[in-house]
């Protein structure tokens, strides 16, 4: 990620890295969670497929629109 590079190459600042990338932790943890979901998803049928996922994506829209609220 762009935030390791930052700070392991141009050994930039935690205020700098938090200016750049504000709640990166409750992004990632939104992220991380769609795709838990999808694995759990996918581990309902023996064979892995998966024939719908609008409800997973209409709810993960809905995360990120209130995430991306709290950045504006």
């Amino acid at each position: 990620m762009f935030w390791e590079g930052l700070s392991r190459e141009l050994d930039a600042s935690q205020a700098m890295l938090d200016g750049l990338f504000p709640r990166l932790q409750d992004l990632l943890d939104i992220h991380f969670t769609f795709l838990d979901r999808l694995v759990c998803t996918q581990n309902l049928t023996a064979d892995r497929s998966v024939d719908s996922v609008g409800s997973l994506l209409v709810e993960q829209a809905s995360c990120l629109s209130q995430s991306h609220s709290m950045h504006c």
